[in-house]
């Protein structure tokens, strides 16, 4: 399973996210979307300018939607 989050530093509900994989022990890669290599990226990836955006083998989950999160890992 692939996850890939992009993130900004300053952004709680990312920080919420990250917090649920880990505790759930789930292996993620993180973006950065205030560097400029992650900034193209997240432009073609995500359907709105919003983070945190979590891309879970191509499905895509915008904002914090624990649920959605869930059910996309089927925890």
């Amino acid at each position: 399973m692939s996850v890939t989050i992009y993130t900004r530093p300053t952004c709680a509900p990312c920080k919420t996210v990250k917090y649920y994989l880990k505790k759930r022990g789930v292996a993620f890669t993180e973006k950065n979307i205030d560097e400029p290599e992650h900034e193209a990226e997240f432009g073609r990836v995500a359907d709105f300018p919003m983070v945190p955006l979590v891309v879970i083998d191509g499905q895509k989950i915008q904002g914090l939607n624990l649920g959605l999160l869930a059910k996309a890992l089927m925890i």
